[in-house]
């Protein structure tokens, strides 16, 4: 038998054992030697568990096979086709992740990715080499000016309706879009939703065909966003649900295609079709963040949630923002409360932890605004400022990107879709 420790005397009472034991630092057959009964022990116990409860946490869903999975392989296989260099790919849309049940417009919807690329006037410079055909009538121009083109705005330069069929095998391969963009321009939306485009495609499920470790650390920090915003915007107590809608319609705020050619229950879709998806991506956040209480738990959506409404966390949430949203927060609250926007932590060089650490807190001016009954509003409508700007610049780029005719195809399958959308309900 191993000898015993030494300890101090103590005093016998439950306070010690209490203490001792609820710190870890005096193990139970030891407790019971040094001189506390059976007894004692049990209530010390009772007391601890009675004082100290669990919190609930929210367990993560198994990984979903579904009737897709054979996407990864042909994903996979589809990014071999590529000799330019490719440092992040992922797959969205309702061709890689289900949105429900398709309309019955009689087409199969395009595969739609994105590629990071280091330089992209480089990568264009290869692609047109090998896949000429997939460019508009701007490959005449060369990769100078489709990457100049490219670099407005989100940053995004998509090839539409792109057969990848192999060779001599025409209609046997995925019809793709796939868009461009440069690792500078993807990481700045992740971090400060300059234009909530890509950052905003993130905050769904996606499906990851190639990583990149710095656009995967740059994502955390954007669905910690999503969730800061989302809670700003929702009340108290909220379903796990109503979160994951909120977040998901972030990015369509604004959005000139929501009002022309969107299904209108898009966002309803997703989050019903992609629920497993959302928990595995979120929970584990949401089981680590100090200011939601779980109530009660389940793998439906229904959980009931509850945030802190207090001041002093909200603020911190609010100065946590993205950049580009914050920044639009304030200045409307400087307006409304005739002062100047406070300092930010990028109006400083960093001298230290404890500054940096001190920039990230709320101070007076952002508690005020976390006071004020319309900020769920402001938010909400700043937000619908950047998305609208960037849908619209996009829109213009994809004139140009896609050609006229494959420009007016896509729009008229989707006004198609929207209306088949409407008559199913």
């Amino acid at each position: 038998m191993p000898p015993t420790p030494h300890y101090p005397k103590p005093t016998r009472g439950l306070t010690f054992y209490h203490n001792m034991l609820f710190q870890r630092r005096l193990p139970v057959r030891h407790a019971i030697q040094y001189g506390m009964s059976i007894r004692m022990f049990s209530a010390v116990k009772e007391d601890a568990e009675i004082s100290e409860p669990e919190p609930a946490m929210l367990s993560l869903p198994k990984v979903p096979t579904d009737d897709q999975d054979h996407l990864d392989e042909q994903l996979r296989q589809l990014l071999k086709q590529f000799r330019a260099p490719i440092r992040h790919a992922f797959a969205y849309g309702s061709a890689a992740l289900s949105q429900g049940k398709h309309t019955s417009t009689g087409t199969t919807p395009q595969l739609d990715l994105i590629f990071a690329v280091t330089y992209p006037e480089h990568f264009h410079s290869l692609n047109l080499m090998q896949h000429r055909d997939h460019y508009s009538c701007l490959r005449f121009l060369g990769s100078g000016a489709i990457s100049k083109l490219s670099s407005l705005g989100p940053g995004v330069y998509y090839n539409p309706y792109v057969d990848m069929s192999p060779k001599g095998h025409p209609g046997q391969g995925p019809i793709v879009k796939y868009g461009v963009v440069s690792m500078d321009q993807l990481l700045e939306d992740l971090t400060e939703w300059k234009y909530l485009y890509l950052a905003g495609r993130l905050h769904k499920p996606v499906r990851l065909f190639k990583r990149d470790s710095a656009i995967q650390a740059a994502q955390q920090g954007n669905i910690l966003s999503a969730i800061r915003t989302s809670m700003l915007i929702l009340p108290e107590s909220f379903t796990e649900k109503q979160l994951y809608s909120t977040i998901a319609g972030l990015s369509y705020t604004g959005d000139m295609r929501m009002g022309i050619g969107e299904n209108p229950h898009k966002v309803h879709n997703i989050v019903e079709n992609q629920l497993t998806q959302f928990q595995l991506q979120y929970r584990p956040l949401i089981n680590n963040l100090p200011n939601i209480t779980i109530l009660n738990t389940g793998m439906d959506g229904s959980c009931k949630l509850q945030q802190d409404m207090d001041l002093v966390p909200r603020s911190n949430m609010i100065r946590r923002l993205p950049r580009a949203l914050r920044k639009r927060i304030q200045t409307h609250y400087g307006l409304k409360f005739g002062t100047k926007r406070p300092p930010q932590p990028e109006d400083y060089p960093v001298t230290g932890k404890d500054e940096t650490y001190q920039m990230r807190v709320g101070g007076e001016f952002e508690q005020r605004i976390a006071g004020d009954n319309m900020l769920s509003q402001t938010i909400q409508t700043s937000i619908q400022e950047i998305v609208r700007r960037s849908s619209w610049i996009q829109s213009a780029k994809g004139l140009l990107s896609a050609g006229l005719g494959k420009s007016s195809y896509y729009a008229y399958e989707k006004l198609r879709k929207s209306r088949a959308a409407v008559k199913s309900t």
